[in-house]
């Protein structure tokens, strides 16, 4: 007769069991970070990433299945989860400093500070993407994606700021083109690399100018 406990054990078997392959499949994404940062996405191998992971080429294969899933999922991490969920990302910056009902102003600033950080955290992906599209198709069609979601996240950034100080004759596509212009990779590239600034910099940049050209003067930047 099946012992009474028979259920529990199945079922911490079972639970222990995911929790060893979310581990490994977390090491084999920490491995491949550190190996697609130091020789790029070409020269990386899978057996490589196994064995700076140290699990089998097989274990790799059946935790992710190639070195394209392995890659997107170490370009997500690098990301810290905020790549596809912008307005999260600047609600949760909001909660942090305690402003649970913010001004125009007040909002503009956190996404700002979530711009700066996001894009500090991909600027190795965004390389390691452009590299990697001109030796396997798949992943240009997975950066051209990439892209498409910035621009839909960065869209509804923008539908989510408070309204009442926004420049009157700005309408919502006007506010999205603002916002999509200057909280790009590229003015994130031409500030921090070329012009030689700091994040915290650009970040003060950012807020000001964002202020300055969406709302209306008699609101001014928090300070």
């Amino acid at each position: 007769m099946p012992s009474a406990d028979a259920p529990d054990r199945h079922r911490r078997r079972r639970e222990a069991g995911e929790e060893s392959r979310r581990r490994t499949r977390a090491r084999l994404v920490q491995a491949a970070d550190r190996l697609f940062r130091e020789r790029g996405y070409a020269a990386t191998t899978v057996s490589a990433i196994a064995e700076e992971a140290g699990v089998s080429l097989q274990t790799l294969y059946l935790a992710w299945g190639s070195k394209r899933e392995v890659f997107r999922a170490a370009a997500t991490a690098a990301a810290g989860g905020w790549q596809e969920d912008w307005p999260e990302a600047v609600r949760a910056e909001l909660a942090t400093a305690a402003s649970t009902d913010p001004d125009t102003a007040t909002y503009l600033d956190a996404v700002a500070r979530v711009f700066v950080a996001v894009t500090a955290r991909t600027t190795a992906y965004r390389r390691l993407y452009r590299e990697a599209a001109t030796v396997e198709n798949a992943l240009g069609e997975d950066w051209l994606a990439v892209q498409s979601q910035t621009t839909a996240t960065i869209r509804a950034v923008a539908a989510d700021i408070p309204p009442a100080a926004l420049r009157p004759e700005l309408n919502a596509d006007s506010v999205f083109l603002t916002l999509w212009t200057l909280a790009s990779p590229e003015v994130y590239d031409a500030v921090i690399d070329r012009a030689g600034r700091t994040p915290a910099e650009l970040e003060h940049w950012l807020s000001t100018t964002l202020i300055a050209t969406l709302t209306s003067p008699q609101n001014p930047a928090p300070a």
